[in-house]
């Protein structure tokens, strides 16, 4: 996929991220429009244990089968299950790096999704 770009002035940068102001651009990978849904952050420790990545499992399971977009920051841990419990629902999901393009904050750690679809939470090269 290949990164885009929005600037602050274009029809389509995200109401939602312009009114904080502070942000003139916007770079992304797959459907900017997703940011203009309702979208609910499920963010949590990445040191984490069996019984919190099945409840960050199911709460991304639930948001998605009520039709929520489920975003976090891509980390390890209860971030990494909200995210696959999501799309084990057909739901929609969207991570942000705060790091920017091309920079790795931490390690990545590849998620597999159905044995086929591979997610990596890293900086987009």
């Amino acid at each position: 996929m290949d990164i885009q770009h929005i600037s602050y002035d274009s029809l389509l940068f995200p109401a939602k991220i312009k009114e904080n102001g502070k942000l003139r651009t916007l770079y992304y990978v797959g459907n900017i429009e997703l940011l203009n849904e309702t979208c609910i952050a499920v963010i949590g420790r990445r040191e984490t244990s069996e019984r919190y990545e099945r409840i960050s499992y199911q709460v991304g399971k639930v948001l998605a089968k009520n039709r929520y977009v489920v975003m976090n920051g891509l980390a390890r841990g209860c971030d990494r299950y909200a995210i696959i419990g999501a799309l084990s629902e057909g739901g929609c999901v969207y991570g942000f790096e705060s790091a920017g393009t091309g920079r790795i904050y931490k390690p990545t750690v590849p998620l597999q999704i159905s044995g086929t679809r591979d997610i990596t939470m890293r900086a987009v090269r």
